[in-house]
């Protein structure tokens, strides 16, 4: 007799999102940033990764949930890099800001 096990991998591929920096607006024409963070979510265990350049220490972390105008803050540095907070599905807006007042923004959706 012949026994089969089957499993299936639940685990979901983790979201990417770059955040750009933003530029203050002024009337001439400049090109947008090439500078970004990356924001990657994992699903299971509802882990908030963030990755940055050596010469940003910290960033303080706003994550509002676009529909529902649910807000989840946090802080991140290059020693402890990672926000634990699971995010329901949803339409986000991220926003982090450096120590220097450097503001860095991204919209995505969660699933």
């Amino acid at each position: 007799m012949e026994i089969r096990v089957c499993a299936e991998d639940k685990q979901k591929e983790p979201q990417r999102l770059k955040l750009a920096k933003k530029i203050p607006r002024i009337p001439s024409r400049r090109m947008p940033s090439n500078q970004y963070l990356e924001f990657i979510y994992f699903n299971d265990p509802g882990e908030c990764l963030f990755t940055f350049s050596y010469d940003i220490e910290t960033l303080s972390v706003t994550i509002v949930e676009v529909n529902t105008n649910c807000t989840y803050l946090g802080e991140v540095s290059q020693d402890n890099p990672i926000m634990y907070q699971e995010l329901p599905a949803g339409d986000y807006h991220i926003t982090c800001i450096t120590e220097e007042g450097d503001i860095y923004e991204g919209e995505d959706h969660i699933q």
